[in-house]
């Protein structure tokens, strides 16, 4: 009797669990998904518990992260094939390629889902035959991802209407500070985000992006031009949005050298 393949999906969001459970059920119906976990306990506990053949394991949680995670399970025997689900840059992809583990970078498209389907079905039938070689690979991939390059944002979870979004942080043209609230401008319009403009700078590439105000933040390669306006005070004009920034007096020396 053919071995049942089972499943995990862990991840912090509730709409990214249902929505990739959706497109394993749609695209996998072979697969069995036994369970779904918010946070990295929880995992754990049901990786004991169930014993899945694969974990579907989102890196960045609160708490215990993806990366803790594949860290306790890797020297287990019985450990699950991991196929992370990231929104990290290009180093730790690379890393990814090199140590032949499956990766899913959000937001997940259907395409590389089917990829990672067969990957994943080759990696089983390997794991079957020597589980050794996946656990070493395992073990180097974790210690490339506990020292990344930096640790700065790489997508956006952001909200319009009722709808949420995952935005590429380089699709942002810029962020304005209103009330309660920030505001993310791209070519598709503007999305409200829930992170202040003082905590959100904190998280951004300092090269890309520049604070030009106490509640504005520009995307450099967005900049079109920057002059003065009538009563002297300086803007910067961005590409493909109408209103110009305005340059607080304390930001000005960042267009000194332009």
């Amino acid at each position: 009797m053919q071995h049942e393949i089972t499943a995990l999906i862990v991840d912090d969001e509730p709409l990214l669990r249902i929505y990739l459970d959706k497109l394993l059920s749609d695209n996998w119906p072979e697969l069995n998904i036994v369970g779904t976990a918010g946070d990295g306990n929880k995992a754990l506990e049901l990786t004991a518990e169930l014993k899945p053949d694969i974990m579907f394991l989102d890196i960045r949680m609160p708490g215990i992260d993806g990366i803790e995670v594949a860290r306790r399970l890797a020297n287990q025997p019985d450990a699950p094939l991991i196929v992370f689900t990231t929104a990290y840059d290009q180093y730790a992809v690379e890393a990814f390629e090199h140590e032949a583990v499956d990766y899913l970078l959000k937001p997940i498209a259907e395409e590389r889902l089917l990829r990672a389907i067969d990957k994943v079905k080759l990696r089983l039938e390997a794991k079957a035959d020597d589980p050794e070689p996946e656990q070493q690979s395992l073990t180097k991939l974790i210690e490339k991802l506990s020292h990344p390059k930096n640790d700065y944002l790489e997508w956006l979870k952001a909200s319009r209407k009722d709808n949420i979004h995952i935005i590429p942080i380089t699709d942002v043209l810029c962020f304005h500070a209103e009330d309660k609230y920030t505001t993310a401008i791209t070519h598709e319009g503007e999305f409200v985000i829930r992170t202040p403009i003082k905590d959100l700078v904190q998280q951004l590439d300092p090269q890309s992006f520049w604070q030009v105000h106490r509640s504005s933040i520009v995307n450099v390669s967005a900049i079109k031009h920057v002059n003065k306006d009538i009563t002297g005070k300086m803007v910067v004009h961005l590409n493909n949005v109408k209103r110009p920034v305005a340059v607080s007096r304390s930001f000005q020396t960042l267009f000194k050298q332009m």
